[in-house]
């Protein structure tokens, strides 16, 4: 996300200079960063269950000699989004605060 903020640091001065507020700013960062967090997350899901059922056999054979008993439980899932969705919006925070301080001057003659 700081890479993502210092590359938009002219729409991110245009977006100053026809008013927006630095709430504002700080609200697309953030909310960016939250979906990709989601986004990732989407992409997983299909994934996690195959790869866990793998998991879980080998390792039952391997270690145990007999299959393991699988569960995949859904709050299991719902409990990951909400850590992921915590933790994308407390990483994108810091970016979004500094790109909250740039000035509209600064950011339109980055180069």
């Amino acid at each position: 996300m700081s890479i993502n903020v210092v590359e938009r640091r002219r729409e991110i001065g245009v977006m100053r200079a026809i008013g927006a507020t630095s709430i504002k700013i700080l609200g697309i960062v953030v909310i960016e960063g939250i979906m990709v967090g989601v986004l990732s997350w989407l992409f997983a899901v299909p994934i996690s269950y195959p790869s866990a059922r793998l998991f879980s056999d080998v390792i039952g054979n391997t270690v145990f000699q007999f299959p393991l008993d699988f569960s995949f439980p859904l709050l299991g899932l719902i409990i990951w989004l909400v850590i992921i969705v915590v933790l994308s919006a407390l990483a994108s925070l810091w970016p979004a605060l500094r790109a909250t301080r740039v000035s509209v001057r600064e950011s339109l003659s980055y180069e």
